[in-house]
């Protein structure tokens, strides 16, 4: 946040400069990063592809690829998690994938993990008409409290668990 403000000083010589920058390029920065990272947590989960078999409903979300530098494609990153690159397919868009490519380049990262079409073929999807599907439905699952979490309100003859059973 210190960043920001002082460009903002040095480029304009005034203090109105150094705030205007530290709420533009300081907070709202982190307003948008935050938003674009909840929504590829929540719209990564409901809308987009699945190209890969995974034990969620994570999907591939297109729209989010530049804002979310890559991680919107989030079933990929839930089938491989340890890839660099979590756009697997030919222009899917990762930037984050090229700055680590570069760092590569440059003998600042050793032994990265990236995808190939050897490495991902075991959990892929074969291809389906229609290129957005709607993530699979929600399974409630049963959840067994163990009897070191359970409550007993004395007197009311009323037990509960400290964990949500669902």
């Amino acid at each position: 946040m210190a960043l920001p403000s002082l460009l903002g000083w040095l480029f304009t010589g005034t203090v109105s400069g150094a705030l205007a920058a530290l709420v533009w390029a300081g907070g709202v920065s982190i307003f948008v990063l935050h938003h674009v990272t909840w929504a590829v947590n929540s719209v990564g989960h409901m809308f987009g592809t699945r190209p890969f078999r995974t034990r969620d409903n994570s999907t591939n979300f297109a729209l989010l690829a530049l804002l979310s530098f890559g991680d919107s494609w989030h079933n990929s990153h839930h089938a491989y998690p340890r890839l660099a690159r979590h756009g697997t397919d030919p222009g899917q868009i990762d930037t984050s994938a090229l700055l680590i490519r570069c760092l590569e380049h440059l003998h600042l990262a050793s032994d990265v993990n990236w995808a190939t079409e050897a490495n991902t073929a075991p959990r892929r999807r074969p291809p389906q008409a229609g290129s957005v599907l709607p993530a699979r439905p929600m399974t409630r699952r049963k959840v067994t409290v163990p009897s070191s979490c359970k409550v007993r309100l004395i007197g009311t003859g009323l037990e509960g668990a400290l964990l949500p059973s669902g």
